[in-house]
């Protein structure tokens, strides 16, 4: 013999409805947890300010110097050796540089580098994180000109 299948009452047809939407608010909820716990973003304070920092850089850089450039980095120094095509080696520059960790904006750094003769600048460092560091070399001549060194990437392990 057959069963009769009973109609659906208002009460479970309302069952059937909390209990759907409950467990997508549940999974939802689920994943945007994990979400924000396994992926940060990067976060930068003042984002506007940065941005236009870095355009005045970037105009600058355009009217940049013919220099060559050598780098030499290691887990305590960063070596920066600059000379002009014309002039040879550069003496009493102004040279910084920017070291960016993509992930975490906190852990950025501005450092002078002290001249050592024969066109070489260094500075002594301790690496804030470790990471894919992207190092930005600025350099003022004595007579006012300007000069980049595009990003150079170094894996601090």
């Amino acid at each position: 013999m057959k069963s009769k299948k009973k109609p659906l009452s208002g009460k479970k047809v309302l069952l059937y409805f909390v209990l759907f939407f409950g467990f997508v608010f549940v999974m939802d909820a689920l994943f945007i947890s994990i979400a924000l716990k396994s992926h940060t973003g990067v976060i930068t304070d003042q984002a506007y300010e940065r941005g236009l920092d870095f355009d005045k850089w970037d105009t600058a850089a355009k009217q940049e110097l013919d220099l060559n450039s050598q780098i030499e980095i290691n887990s305590q120094k960063i070596r920066f050796y600059i000379e002009s095509t014309e002039n040879g080696a550069i003496e009493s520059a102004n040279v910084k540089v920017h070291g960016i960790l993509s992930r975490n904006d906190k852990t950025d750094f501005k450092l002078l580098l002290k001249h050592t003769g024969a066109g070489w600048y260094e500075t002594d460092i301790v690496w804030p994180q470790d990471g894919n560091w992207d190092l930005y070399f600025t350099v003022v001549t004595p007579e006012g000109t300007f000069y980049k060194k595009q990003s150079y990437r170094y894996l601090r392990r």
